[in-house]
This record gives C-alpha cells, structure tokens and sequence, in this order.
C-alpha cells in the first residue's frame, strides 16, 4: 500500500485545487491488493488555505480541513502605515482574497487578529496527523513523513503566503514528534522565450511579475547559488529571519517572536509550468492538477532506494535541489466512451419522453376537442360522427350518449302526476346505468359528460310540456273574460302583471290572477247572502257566477299543481345542467393547463436533446481523434456499437488489445510519442545561462495489469522504438507505483537540478529589470520596473542589497561596513 504518510497543505484556490487533485487520485485509485481507501486515508492528512472563507469550501473535498482567513480589517488603518511591506496604495477586498497582491496575502497571516489562531490550526495540523496516522508512522522502514506545500506563483494568495507557512511549519515540525521532509510545489505561469519582436503574453502581467518575485524569495529559502551573472538576484544569506511585525511595537503577540531559519526549510521543491493562456480550458487545469497529484502520489510511495536516488537535498553543500515536473500520459478513453454511451441511452430517453410527451399532447388534445364537441351540440341534435379512439383520428361524442339521454329525457321521466328531486335522482340513474364508461384516454367520466347531455336534454322537453300546457291557455282566457273586473279585488301592480303578455303565467296566477278569483267568490257570496231569498232571479244569477268561478278556480288550481310540478323539475333539471356545463367547462380548463405544460414541457425536452446531441458531437469528433496532448488518447475502435455492459467487462489497455478494440500500432505509437516528449519543462532560453545537465528521473503510475506493456509487449510493433528503450534513453532511473488505473498509464518527469537563470519566467525578467530595458515593454505593460515588478514582493526585506527594491519600498540600502586596514 502507500507507506510514506503525507499531509498535503493547498495555499490559495490554485493550491486548493491541486491538493484536491492529489485526494481524488488517493481514493480513486487505491488497487485492491493493499487495502481499502481508508485505510490509505489513514496515512493522509489535506488542508486547505484560503483568504475567501465562502469559496475554500467548494473548491476542497469534505474531508478536507480548511483553514479560512478572516479579512484582517480590525488594525489595518495602523498597520498599513507601520508595516514596512504594507504600502498605502494596497486594499483589502471587502469580499476576502488577497487580490493578487502577494504582500496583502502576507499579512492575512501577519496580523493582531488571525496569526495567534493561524499559528495553533497549523500546530493541530501535524498533532492530528501524528495522531490520526498511528502505527503507520512507528515503522522502523519509514525515515519520516512526507509534508507538501502546494501553491500557485502567479496568483496573490499562495505566492504571497507560501514562504511565511513554509517557515512556520519548519518550526513547528521541528518541535514535534515526528520526523517530516517539507516539501514544496509551485505552479509557475510560462512565458516562453519572447524578445522585441515576439507578441507580449495575452495573460495578464502581473502574473508574471508575482512569479518572478516569488521565485527570487524562493530562491532565497532555498538558499539557492546563483550564477556569477546573477549574484545581484541573490537576497539574505542562512541563517536568516523572517520578521513577524504582528510581534512588534506595543500591541505585540505574547509568546511569539520573528521565525529564525538556521537552514532551508525545503527538502524537496518543485516548479509545475501552467500556461496562462490556457487557463479557462478546464482539461487543461485538471491535467496540470494531475501533474501535481502524481508528484505527490510517487514520493508517498515506498522505493528500493530513496526518491529520487537520495536526491532531495546535494551530499556536498546539503542545499535542497531545485526540481522542475511534468507528467504526460496514454489512455484509453474508455470512461469517456461509457459517459458517451450512456448519453446516447440519456438521449433516447429523452426521445422517449419526447414521443410520451407528444402522445400526452394529443391525448390532451382529443380531449379537448371532445369537451368542446359536448358542450356546442344543441340540445335534439345529433352528434356528427363516431369514436374512432383506437387509430388516432379526430374524436367525436359517441351517437348513442346523446340519443340515450334523448329518449330517458323524452319518454322516462314526466312529473306532471307529482314530482321531487329523488324522482329525478332515480331516472337520471336509470339513464346512466344504460350508457357504457369512456375510453381511459379520457381525463372525465362519462357521468361528467352524460349529466349535461341528459339535463340539457331534460329542459327542453319540460319546456316544450310547459309550452303545449293547458295550464298557459285557461291563464290567458280567465285573463281575458275578467279583464275589465281586475281593478276591484287587485292593486295597479297586479293588473299589470296580469296583462302582461310576456309574463309566466305561474306568476300571473300565484301573483294576482289566484287572489282575484278568491276575492272576487267571496264577494259573490256576500251579495248572495245580502240578496232577499225572495227575489230567485237574482239570486239564481248569482250562484250561477259563483258556480262559474269555483268551476275555474278548481280547474286552474288543478292545473297549476301540474304546471307547478313541470316548472319544478325544469328548475332542479336546468341547475343541475348548468353545474354539468360548469363542471365541463372547468374540466376543458384543466385539459388546457395541461396541454400549456405539455406544450411547454415538449419545448424544453426538444431544447434538452439539442444541447445533448451538440455536445454527443462533440465527444464523438473527440473520441474519433487521435489527439497528441499530454494525455495521448487512444482511439477506441467501433464505439458507438459499444454497451454499458461490454464496457464494464473490460479490465486493462492489454485487454483492449487482446480485443482487437484499440490498435497495437496507435498504442505503441503513443508511448513513443509520450516518452519523447517528457522532456524538461522550465529551461526555454536558447542558449542557457547556465549549462547545466539535469538528471532525469521518470516515475510511472501503472495498473498492475498494464506493467507488461512496459517491458516488452510491445517490442514486435515496426518501425517504433521499443518502449523499454525509450524510458531508459529519456531517464536516468526509473521507478514503477502501482494504481487502480486501468486505463491509463501516467509518466512524470522530475528534474533537478534545474537553474531559475535558464527560464523566461525568472532569467529573462531579471535581465530587463537590472539594466535599463523595462520588464514593462516584454511583458506588454505600460507601468515603470518600480510599479510593476519591485513592488510585487511580498517579502522585501529579504533583498536589502537591491537598490531597485529598496527605492520601490522607500528602504535605506544597507551600506557595508569599511574593511579595515
């Protein structure tokens, strides 16, 4: 398993990232055979730094341990005033962060207000770990354990606070239990050797500027013999202090003084090229992370002979090397074909939803038109066709509903002998019982839709009883007879009422037609009783009138409870028709919200599998390339015929190739192409200022089962170099860690010693910066030396010998005492 315990410590979001990267490969790759992740877990402790406390935590895993620093507000009016490398053009960001300003960074740590917690997070770091680690770190095999520091050079954040952390932690696990190789690894913005006629670099300059400074303060950590040539770069010389000015003046941290170094802290530093211009490519990012990860996987792993070959600091002057690092490598984009197709199976679903969807519309639609249909025939009409449900055309309302509830509404129900509302309950559920149910494709029953047919129906036949009733006529005749009588027995209102041709006559009779002939007996039967039995004529005419009128007051009576009874039912039967048609209507605006959720779901769904099939294009013409990057993919033959399940079978690229899926010409090609380009990547200036002759050490990350292709499975491939060959031409030792990476086999490069004068980043700047050329017109820049590099350090005191920052940061030059005589 891994051995070497390691605490991994990111400073700023880059560091973060890289730190991340190195977590990620821990646990995704941990092969079978030593244990399961958390045990290997175990031996590992990560930490995230940051100067944004909301956004450390989405750039780190869970289990990280991040440490945020508080924007340290509380004492900066004073402090930026007193602190000699705090200048009065500088800001703290309301929203944290050290906004590329590599002395601000400084000071997040340098302050009343967070060093003192900074200080003792730090120290339960390592008291964690020696806890946590236990047994692991009690192995007599193990010299001790493995501390990185992980930062990015171009940024605010980690360049300006790696040397102070660097110094703290070489105090601290000095005083501990354990014994810990610090270890460092700086992502470095590349500029590539430009002169006057070369393009500035599109990146912004200051990147440049901040690594150029915090490679000579590293340098000076380093304790690092510059060439004759550049011994102006050099700064402090061992043993040397690193001021902490939260320790000074009356308000100083109790307990706490300037950090004394006696030696360089690094046992190990090395220097990662990130293109700039690159930047907002996130492969690109990821593949430079990996490249850190892999360096931190290879010295976490336990060799024959120390990594690399007892390397990590020179036997003769004790200095720790100067490493530069890369990693390339070949895969098989086997998960990228799996992510393909279980795409294509994402896009089917979603055809699959699509062709739902629409068959939802449709239905939602036929819906619709049904309800509509229902609600616009008129009541005797007929309905203008026949279902056809099954084959998709247009839907009508079934004949036999409409004609059913014709006939119960015609011949089974008539109140004109008596009538109540459970009468009517009774027929309406006889009709129902005679109708069959709707098609499930039908959001409604067919109660919803029969009750209006069968109401609607209903008040036109009690309307046309009304209108042919007996009732209307003798109304309108005793009207007519005593017309001219009305005004003894009734007020105006009533007569009104009464000869009002388009009044009910329901209402002409309980409204004053009724009163009038009760009056009018009862006043025939007083001049009955007031007429002399003796006059017989008179009296004879006047029982005859109260005959007449008793005869038709019975005979309206009679018929008006009839008529009364139709107009009841007709009542219930019409209300009950308007709630069926509102029921209906309601139920057709329900079908209309669905069909606008459809309509609007079918649009998205069509928009969804647009974006997807863009970007399935785009990984097949990926997966179709035969690219020569950093990481050499393999083209996988016949993809797109490929399953999840014959996916997951596969075990290693050596059975890929025992499958005829990947060529042995294109992966032998691959490893050629990767050895020879595993070349050292700091060194760009043609010719060097310093010749130097780096030793080269080449560590491969393996799946047990791909170890074969290395040594000589490929060697029967033409016209292609051997790839045991070429690993022993491009390296002078080789070292092999195995991981549960099936699919890819990763080479890093580390070489040392590198010289800072051979590189753009540092030898070309410096070159503009001490003569009278400006770093300014190689860079793009408009701004003076002063401005744009001299104040960048973020750790100024450390070069009290260089006038140009001693004028940028208004220091007096240390002027050498007089030789004696």
């Amino acid at each position: 398993m891994v051995t070497n315990p390691s605490i991994v410590i990111g400073i700023g979001e880059a560091g973060c990232k890289m730190a991340a990267q190195a977590y990620r490969s821990i646990i995704d790759e941990v092969p079978a055979d030593r244990g399961d992740r958390e045990e290997v877990l175990d031996r590992f402790k990560f930490v995230g730094i940051d100067t944004k406390a909301d956004e450390v935590e989405e750039y780190t895993p869970d289990s990280f341990q991040t440490i945020a620093l508080e924007t340290p507000t509380k004492n900066w009016e004073n402090d930026v005033e007193d602190y000699p490398y705090l200048r009065e053009d500088m800001r703290l960001a309301d929203v944290g962060g050290a906004t590329r300003q590599r002395a601000v960074s400084r000071y997040y740590i340098d302050n009343l207000q967070n060093y003192t917690s900074f200080r003792q997070q730090l120290e339960r770091v390592v008291e964690e770990f020696e806890s946590d680690a236990g047994k692991a770190l009690d192995d007599p095999d193990l010299d001790g354990a493995n501390l990185w520091v992980i930062n990015s050079f171009g940024g605010g954040t980690g360049s300006g606070a790696f040397p102070l952390v660097s110094a703290m932690l070489d105090r601290i696990t000095a005083d501990a239990d354990e014994n810990y190789y610090l270890c460092g690894l700086g992502s470095l913005p590349r500029l590539d050797q430009i002169d006057e006629q070369s393009r500035p670099p599109a990146a912004n300059e200051n990147f440049y500027a901040n690594a150029y400074t915090a490679l000579r303060e590293l340098a000076v950590l380093l304790d690092y013999d510059f060439d004759g040539a550049f011994e102006d770069a050099t700064g402090v010389e061992y043993p040397l202090e690193i001021p902490l000015y939260a320790t000074h003046g009356e308000n100083q941290l109790p307990g706490y003084d300037d950090i004394h170094l006696e030696s360089p802290p690094f046992d190990f530093y090395g220097l990662i090229g990130f293109n700039e211009e690159k930047g907002d490519n996130t492969d690109y990012r990821e593949n430079l992370n990996q490249v850190a990860a892999d360096t931190v996987r290879l010295l976490a792993e336990a060799f024959e002979e120390d990594f690399p070959n007892g390397y990590s600091r020179s036997g003769r002057s004790g200095k720790p090397k100067l490493y530069s690092v890369d990693s390339r490598g070949v895969e098989v984009p086997v998960t990228a074909v799996e992510n393909y197709v279980q795409a294509l199976e994402n896009i089917q679903d979603i055809d699959d939803r699509i062709e739902n969807e629409e068959n939802e519309l449709d239905r939602y639609q036929e819906n619709r038109d049904y309800v509509n249909q229902a609600l616009d025939l008129e009541s005797g009409g007929q309905a203008s066709g026949d279902v056809a449900a099954e084959d998709g055309e247009e839907l009508y309302v079934d004949r036999s509903l409409v004609e059913t509830a014709r006939d119960h509404a015609t011949n089974e129900f008539d109140p004109r002998n008596g009538y109540d509302d459970a009468l009517l309950d009774e027929k309406y559920e006889k009709a129902l019982s005679q109708v069959g149910s709707l098609s499930s494709r039908y959001e409604f029953s067919v109660d919803d839709v029969f009750s209006y047919f069968y109401y609607r129906e209903l008040v036109t036949r009690l309307q046309s009883l009304k209108q042919g009733h007996r009732f209307t006529r003798i109304v309108q005749d005793a009207i007519e007879d005593y017309a001219d009588k009305f005004s003894r027995y009734l007020d105006s209102d009533q007569t009104h009422l009464l000869t009002d041709s388009s009044a009910d006559p329901l209402d002409k009779w309980t409204g004053g037609l009724e009163e009038w002939f009760n009056e009018a007996i009862e006043d025939q039967k007083q001049k009955l009783e007031a007429t002399s039995r003796i006059k017989f004529r008179l009296r004879g005419e006047i029982e005859d009138r109260i005959d007449t009128l008793e005869r038709r007051q019975n005979e309206l009576t009679d018929e008006y409870a009839e008529y009364k009874h139709i107009e009841d039912a007709q009542s219930t039967a019409r209300g009950r028709r308007e709630e069926a048609r509102t029921g209906l209507a309601d139920i057709r605006d329900d079908i209309n919200d669905e069909i606008r959720r459809a309509e609007s779901d079918l649009e998205q769904l069509r928009e969804e599998r647009g974006r997807r099939e863009n970007v399935q294009r785009s990984r097949r013409e990926t997966l179709e390339s035969y690219k020569r990057e950093r990481y050499v993919s393999i083209p996988f033959q016949n993809f797109e015929n490929a399953s999840v399940e014959f996916l997951t079978d596969l075990e290693s690229i050596g059975d890929l190739l025992e499958r005829s899926i990947v060529s042995r010409q294109r992966v032998a090609r691959a490893f050629e192409f990767t050895l020879k380009h595993l070349e050292e990547p700091f060194q760009d200036l043609e010719p060097q200022n310093v010749p130097i002759n780096s030793y080269r050490y080449l560590g491969v990350l393996t799946n047990d089962s791909n170890v074969d292709l290395l040594q000589g499975e490929l060697d029967d491939v033409e016209g292609i170099d051997t790839v045991p060959t070429l690993m022993s031409t491009n390296s002078e030792e080789q070292e092999t860690a195995l991981v549960d990476d099936v699919f890819r086999i990763r080479f890093t490069g580390v070489h040392a010693d590198i010289a800072l004068e051979n590189s753009s980043e540092f030898g070309q700047i410096h070159e503009h910066f001490r003569a009278d050329e400006d770093v300014g017109e190689l860079l793009g820049s408009t701004a003076s030396d002063a401005e744009l590099v001299a104040q960048k350090f973020g750790y100024p005191e450390l070069f009290p010998d260089d006038d140009q920052i001693n004028d940028a940061w208004g220091f007096e030059s240390e002027v050498p005492e007089a030789a004696e005589d």
